[in-house]
């Protein structure tokens, strides 16, 4: 029986997959802010009680570089091992969010060339290229990371400025559209991404030209950069940002990529399952 964890900035998601892949036992807590290892372990170690567990896999948000994980989208920005939780189980894979998804949606379109996108307090991409992964070994190197050309200057949680993720990810959102308004002499509005999008599906005409417009601006010189790059037959998208508001995510993005993007249909599980099924092909699970 496998064990997945899928560990977001906001929410942690578990479950208990069969040798099927059959799910059962799924839930979801809040991410421990402090003490993210020890919390982790408690765990494992009550999911162990009563279950045959042979393997645990962690879907994480960020590089994985030799089984290890540094979260920035964390204040304390714990580092997690592969090694942590050895005497656990016998088979141990922290695997990206986002590689795990593109892996699974990869598998089950039968996709050589397919990138996945994750909408949610960050942007996460995972990228399949010729049937292989494509591995990022530092967050600079993530596409979420990539530098826009932008008359705003908004600032990274990685230290940069301008990054694709400093204007689309749930966390960043609130900021842009704040910068926007400045820009146009609006009132400052001061929503959170979730009021932001509501506000603009109940008519709010200046929210929704702003996601339409300058959300969707960005969002497609970014996927642009990525289409060029990579050449991909289909663009998956997912996280709660765009999933919850699809019509107006599309509605956002030039015409020539509509057609290009679809979302995932396996919601919020995605990854938990991509990560699950990652490990069940490639390693020997006892």
């Amino acid at each position: 029986m496998i064990l997945a964890l899928d560990i977001g900035a906001t929410n942690t998601r578990m479950a208990l997959y069969d040798s099927d892949l059959n799910a059962f036992e799924m839930k979801k807590i809040t991410t421990p802010r402090k003490d993210l290892l020890g919390s982790l372990r408690e765990i494992v170690q009550g999911h162990k009680r009563g279950n045959d567990i042979t393997a645990l896999v962690i879907s994480v948000a960020g590089p994985v570089k030799n089984g290890a994980v540094q979260f920035t989208n964390i204040e304390s920005k714990p580092i997690l091992t592969e090694s942590d939780f050895i005497d656990f189980v016998p088979s141990v894979l922290i695997i990206n969010d986002a590689t795990a998804a593109a892996y699974f949606e990869s598998k089950t379109r039968n996709a050589d060339d397919l990138i996945f996108l994750t909408y949610s307090s960050g942007i996460g991409v995972g990228v399949i290229s010729a049937g292989k992964i494509v591995n990022f070994e530092k967050t600079a190197d993530e596409p979420g990371h990539s530098r826009l050309d932008s008359r705003y200057d908004i600032p990274c949680a990685c230290g940069g400025s301008n990054h694709w993720e400093s204007y689309a990810s749930g966390t960043n959102m609130p900021k842009f559209l704040n910068e926007y308004e400045k820009a146009v002499k609006h009132e400052i509005t001061n929503h959170t991404t979730r009021e932001i999008f509501e506000s603009a599906d109940n008519g709010d005409r200046h929210l929704e030209e702003f996601l339409i417009t300058e959300l969707g601006n960005v969002n497609s010189c970014a996927i642009n950069k990525l289409i060029h790059k990579y050449g991909p037959e289909i663009i998956v998208v997912g996280g709660p940002v765009a999933l919850y508001h699809q019509h107006l995510f599309l509605a956002g993005l030039k015409p020539n990529l509509q057609d290009k993007v679809v979302f995932t249909t396996f919601g919020d599980e995605i990854s938990l399952l991509g990560a699950a099924t990652y490990l069940e092909d490639n390693y020997k699970i006892s």
